[in-house]
């Protein structure tokens, strides 16, 4: 299933989170996490009589030096059975241009049979299968880069003896104060 990142952060009324970049964390997960920060191919594999070509990428995850960490690229031969285990530290979580947050991880997936000769048995046995088991464990952050939206309405005041008809009135101590709470659990 597509993993969207903005339907697992908090909602909290009028601020939306939208992130912009998450560095992967490389150590200090917890003892019953069997996966973290790990992507895994088992079984890929082909029954079929005639070799072929997979491809696979998820270009949301690159390494400090900007590659594709997940980047696959094998020739199946029948029934040779190709494993592989991808750790995605140290790597950043970034979006795909031109997007400019994160709001799903994208997948590049290409299977075809490269050009090649071969006999193929028209006795009624099976011509053969393809098969993959992708494993994505649970993901941990060192840091989250995010906007922030908050509305903030309009809010009226009313000075004693102020002429209402004065429009366009500056208040140069004005401040703000934010308040910024971490609660996001993934």
């Amino acid at each position: 299933s597509q993993l969207n990142f903005s339907s697992s952060l908090p909602e909290m009324e009028g601020i939306s989170f939208d992130i912009k970049e998450a560095e992967i964390q490389s150590s200090g997960f917890p003892d019953d996490e069997p996966m973290p920060n790990r992507f895994e191919i088992e079984d890929l594999e082909s029954s079929f009589h005639w070799d072929m070509k997979f491809r696979m990428k998820i270009p949301n995850f690159v390494s400090p030096e900007g590659d594709t960490l997940i980047s696959i690229d094998e020739l199946l031969k029948k029934d040779v059975p190709f494993d592989t285990t991808i750790n995605l530290y140290p790597g950043i979580l970034k979006p795909i241009p031109p997007d400019s947050t994160i709001g799903s991880v994208d997948l590049d997936l290409q299977v075809w049979i490269p050009e090649q000769q071969l006999k193929i048995p028209l006795d009624g046995s099976s011509l053969g299968g393809f098969g993959v088991t992708i494993r994505f464990g649970s993901l941990f952050f060192k840091e989250l880069k995010a906007y922030v939206n908050m509305d903030l309405s309009a809010d009226t005041m009313e000075i004693a003896g102020f002429p209402p008809e004065f429009t366009g009135i500056g208040f140069p101590e004005l401040e703000f104060e934010f308040e910024l709470f971490n609660e996001i659990d993934f």
